[in-house]
């Protein structure tokens, strides 16, 4: 029987084994009708998923893990179903994980490459984000120039981490408060995301698009 693992107190790098090894990243079921490319480093790494039949413009996708697992390789399904259902080519963009890398670096990563994708896509993007990368692409928008929030076509959320710990919810998913709360801390253990104007997405005047569109569940701890 498969060890569950302790989103609490694992080593980031055994959290990352575990993750890398579930079926969806080692035979992933994906739309006959998309190609998966690898994006060069130069171009800012990850993977395209192409779609036939593309009606123009790009989603840039974030993918999830609490800040500290995932990878553009995890999220082939979410990122290929994606370009599936909208005809866009989706780019799955990394980011510095926790707690390697602290805030601020995530939200400033989160705008350049927003700043590559409407380089490369020529503007018409739409971010997205599924759990901690909802966050990540609120960041993109927030902390882009304002020229650049001009390409942005809409933000979809998907199962949000918003930087609030839920009261309840089940540890061995990572959505209890003992885990959320340190995967909080391993990405922001100076607390400088509380109240920040461009961190915080509760804050009040934190820039948000207005087209947002939210996805969550009935059970879902963080919604």
């Amino acid at each position: 029987m498969e060890k569950t693992p302790d989103w609490a107190n694992d080593d980031p790098a055994v959290l990352r084994a575990w993750r890398n090894a579930q079926p969806d990243v080692i035979c992933p079921v994906l739309p006959d009708d998309v190609t998966l490319v690898e994006v060069p480093v130069e171009r800012g790494g990850g993977i395209e998923c192409r779609p036939a039949g593309l009606s123009g413009g790009a989603v840039l996708h974030f993918h999830g893990g609490g800040f500290v697992v995932g990878s553009p390789n995890t999220h082939r399904c979410v990122g290929a179903w994606l370009a599936h259902i909208f005809k866009r080519t989706v780019w799955l963009c990394p980011y510095p994980l926790a707690p390697e890398r602290t805030l601020p670096v995530q939200p400033l990563a989160a705008a350049e490459a927003l700043k590559a994708a409407a380089a490369e896509y020529r503007g018409n993007i739409i971010l997205s984000g599924d759990s901690a990368g909802s966050l990540m692409a609120m960041w993109a928008y927030a902390n882009a120039e304002p020229g650049l929030r001009k390409t942005v076509r809409g933000v979809l959320l998907l199962y949000g981490y918003f930087g609030v710990v839920p009261v309840s919810g089940c540890e061995d998913t990572g959505l209890g408060p003992v885990s959320v709360h340190e995967m909080q801390q391993r990405l922001d253990p100076d607390n400088r995301m509380q109240g920040h104007t461009l961190f915080d997405p509760l804050s009040y005047e934190f820039p948000v698009h207005e087209r947002v569109v939210a996805v969550g569940a009935q059970n879902d701890p963080l919604l």
